[in-house]
């Protein structure tokens, strides 16, 4: 094998009839939640002013009676400054709903909530997580809700609604989006200065990537300087060519595309100075500065203390394979959810209105966030009040829109886990790649035959 990105055919390959008919899906899914009325309707009645005219229910009136909502996360962390913008909104559109954030912890997660019969009324987590949720009779279609009170699902970005109805079988609404994850190359520019190596730049393809990256990855005495770290091993860089690891209870990795795919990654891999290695690329980019380009999710949260300390790096558009050009990674969209057992899902749905808002999405946005709205004026803001950020090619992070997301499955984390471990076992050679897949879809149906016997 040449070790060269999979030419254009594969993705043709790949792209299986589950996924035609899964895109054609929530196209008509999405199609159908656009048609809702496009008015957002926060606190407020309205009654209809002829009874004998049109046949529309009048918007019921929410009450305004004191509430208090209890909310948690689950896969996703919410920070203090986040979370006390998110309370003093609230209070300031709906001064009667209190906002009782419980952070997770030992003992105190949100299964261990719905044991006890504690379960909050809302659910910060992402669209991963919507899936597994359904096991613990929690999730709630929203659908009815939205419709009652006109909320404009028109606002949101077709991609990252598109994120939420994938979780779905019947077109049901579980959650609403709220920010989504993005992807991109972040590089340490003193190391290309180092190795007199031209900077990465927006457009690039990944094959370009790795010809760049074997120009500045070497072992020099005792220090290995590695030219590239894909992130989340194999997983994330087969995502913009629809490879995936588990479709419902199918396992789809031994083929063609993810054959393809692991002597890519090899190949990354075997670049001299470049080799696999168990030392968090995150020590190796933020800390050690011996990591010189990494492919990741959100970074600019960790940034700050690095760049006071002498980090000199900068950032591009996540690059690309010519099939499927501009395209990162699936989003991973953070998503709010309202708790089928809550007792106040009127009042929740405010909360929500309120956490989608352009006042609210235009502050993050500004904060490094990227929004889930299709507002251009809010897309614009992306990192404008980021301080340790001025005159980086913030922009850049926006030139790619996110790959489909990964098929529903209750068992993807643990099969991407399993091909995680192959991949790494592919790298150490411990066997060919066609004994490789067959052993990693083996696997996943062990995986899968003992949950569900349980």
């Amino acid at each position: 094998m040449t070790g060269t990105v999979p030419e254009v055919n594969v993705l043709k390959q790949v792209k299986t009839k589950w996924r035609d008919t899964r895109m054609m899906k929530h196209r008509l899914l999405t199609i159908g939640a656009a048609l809702v009325s496009i008015a957002v309707i926060a606190g407020c009645g309205e009654k209809a002013a002829d009874k004998t005219a049109e046949k529309v229910d009048p918007v019921k009136s929410i009450s305004t009676e004191p509430v208090t909502l209890k909310a948690t996360s689950s896969g996703i962390s919410i920070d203090e400054n986040y979370l006390n913008t998110m309370k003093d909104l609230i209070k300031k559109h709906h001064p009667n709903i209190t906002l009782d954030f419980i952070q997770p912890g030992k003992s105190n997660e949100l299964t261990d909530m719905i044991a006890a019969g504690n379960t909050p009324d809302l659910v910060f987590t992402h669209t991963g997580m919507i899936v597994p949720l359904q096991a613990n009779g929690i999730l709630y279609d929203l659908n009815p809700l939205v419709k009652q009170h006109k909320v404009d699902l028109n606002r949101f970005d077709k991609p990252y609604l598109d994120d939420v109805y994938m979780t779905s079988t019947k077109g049901e609404l579980f959650a609403l989006p709220l920010y989504s994850k993005y992807h991109a190359l972040y590089y340490n520019k003193s190391l290309f200065d180092k190795f007199g190596a031209p900077y990465p730049k927006d457009g690039m393809t990944m094959n370009e990537t790795v010809e760049l990256a074997k120009r500045v990855s070497r072992v020099e005495g005792a220090t290995t300087y590695r030219g590239l770290n894909t992130g989340s091993n194999i997983i994330w860089i087969a995502q913009p060519l629809s490879l995936f690891t588990v479709d419902g209870e199918k396992p789809i990795v031994n083929t063609d595309g993810w054959r393809k795919m692991f002597d890519f990654g090899k190949t990354i891999y075997s670049i001299p100075g470049n080799s696999w290695t168990s030392v968090s690329p995150r020590t190796q980019f933020l800390k050690e500065q011996t990591l010189s380009m990494f492919l990741f999710q959100n970074l600019l949260d960790e940034l700050s203390t690095p760049t006071q300390e002498g980090l000199n790096w900068d950032v591009v558009q996540y690059p690309s394979f010519p099939e499927n050009p501009n395209v990162y990674p699936s989003s991973s969209t953070d998503v709010v959810m309202i708790t089928s057992t809550s007792k106040y899902k009127e009042q929740a749905l405010q909360v929500l209105n309120v956490l989608t808002s352009d006042e609210i999405q235009l502050m993050r946005s500004r904060q490094g966030v990227i929004t889930v709205l299709s507002n251009p004026e809010i897309k614009k803001a992306f990192g404008t009040e980021i301080k340790f950020a001025e005159g980086k090619n913030l922009p850049g992070i926006l030139k790619s829109k996110p790959a489909l997301s990964p098929p529903i499955s209750a068992y993807r984390q643990a099969a991407e886990g399993i091909v995680r471990r192959k991949f790494e076992d592919y790298l150490n050679n411990v066997a060919d790649v066609n004994s490789i897949l067959r052993m990693a879809e083996e696997e996943i149906n062990k995986l899968i035959a003992t949950e569900k016997s349980k």
